[in-house]
């Protein structure tokens, strides 16, 4: 990484960095600005309308409501205008099941209205999801459980940029009981309770992955302690993939920027600076790693959209039987596109290809 100016504003005594790295292969310019004015704004606001509540009303079932409403209106004023924000579910209609009620729902609406809003409150289908949130104000070992046991497999959508399928649940905690490394070893336990039931063993002591089509990763922010747990895909090259856990020590003012980051879905891949958060990391962090089972993901199509993409060999595509019976949808790795195929018959034959006829 090579570095090649600094700018220093002499007010903030903050610089703004001009530097080339490379990222994703290739070169690019990257601006990294220091000032970060929306999260430190962010920041001190939530803890001035905290201090002042928390000084007049204490020890009342209203005081984790109020930190919700606060949260929520807070992050209102950085919200794009096109995104939404709300109080929730979200409801696959293919499966016919919903999430848990969520605290915090970002959204868009510009394609799709809501299946049902009072106010606030919305019913929104995965499609429309930006992304999650939990709020707490004392974060306990019982709510990690929850968190994971209630959402890890559920549909919530897509956040921006990731594969399909796979969201983030972001959980806002203004104070912890637990420190970030008994969340981790209890976010490993859970997970890892939840995902071997996605392994299976053969006869001749082969391993086996059932298909997974959807995840919704935690992300912990502790406010108090500058910390987040941060859960997110690991994908080699090769192999199935897994889920990294890490902390990160950022401080109060640059966990409230990545909070807000990742609220408003900011593509930081384009290099350019920003006045949220950090979007290139210059300072070594404190930053630990874990890693969960191996899983094996996968996007669902199904038969009517494999022959719309084999549209030449539509006839094949209707034929088509997998013991004896038509499939109804197909499960296809993540890092396997179905642009890759350039036809029905080498569809059918690749190995990872899986048909689903059990029906």
């Amino acid at each position: 990484m090579k570095q090649d100016k600094s700018i220093v504003n002499k007010k903030s005594e903050k610089s703004i960095h001009k530097m080339i790295a490379e990222v994703d292969g290739v070169c690019q310019e990257w601006i990294h600005n220091e000032n970060y004015f929306q999260a430190d704004r962010f920041a001190k606001k939530l803890k001035a309308e905290t201090d002042w509540f928390e000084r007049i009303i204490k020890h009342q079932p209203s005081v984790g409501q109020f930190y919700e409403y606060i949260l929520k209106a807070q992050l209102k004023e950085f919200l794009p205008e096109k995104y939404n924000i709300g109080t929730g579910f979200v409801y696959d209609i293919a499966e016919q099941k919903h999430s848990q009620q969520l605290d915090i729902v970002i959204y868009e609406s510009n394609n799709k209205a809501p299946i049902y809003k009072m106010g606030d409150f919305v019913i929104i289908e995965p499609s429309e999801v930006i992304t999650v949130c939990e709020v707490k104000k004392t974060l306990k070992k019982s709510d990690v459980k929850k968190l994971i046991q209630n959402n890890l497999l559920a549909n919530t959508g897509s956040y921006p940029n990731e594969e399909h399928g796979i969201q983030y649940i972001n959980l806002f905690a203004f104070n912890s009981s637990v420190k970030a490394d008994a969340l981790v070893k209890m976010m490993l336990i859970e997970m890892n309770s939840i995902l071997e039931n996605f392994i299976k063993w053969s006869d001749n002591d082969k391993q086996l992955f059932i298909p997974i089509p959807y995840l919704t990763l935690p992300n912990i922010f502790l406010f108090n302690e500058g910390k987040i747990v941060k859960s997110r895909l690991s994908a080699p090259k090769a192999g199935p993939f897994k889920i990294e856990i890490l902390i990160e020590e950022l401080g109060i003012e640059g966990i409230s920027g990545d909070f807000l980051l990742t609220c408003t879905a900011y593509n930081q891949s384009t290099g350019k600076g920003n006045f949220i958060g950090s979007n290139l990391r210059i300072v070594a962090i404190n930053k630990k790693e874990y890693f969960t089972v191996s899983i094996f993901l996968v996007n669902i199509f199904s038969m009517a959209e494999i022959r719309n993409h084999f549209l030449e060999e539509k006839e094949k595509v209707e034929n088509f039987l997998v013991s004896q019976k038509k499939p109804y949808r197909v499960f296809l790795p993540k890092k396997l596109p179905l642009v890759g195929f350039k036809s029905f018959e080498e569809f059918t034959k690749d190995r990872r290809v899986i048909f689903d006829s059990s029906y």
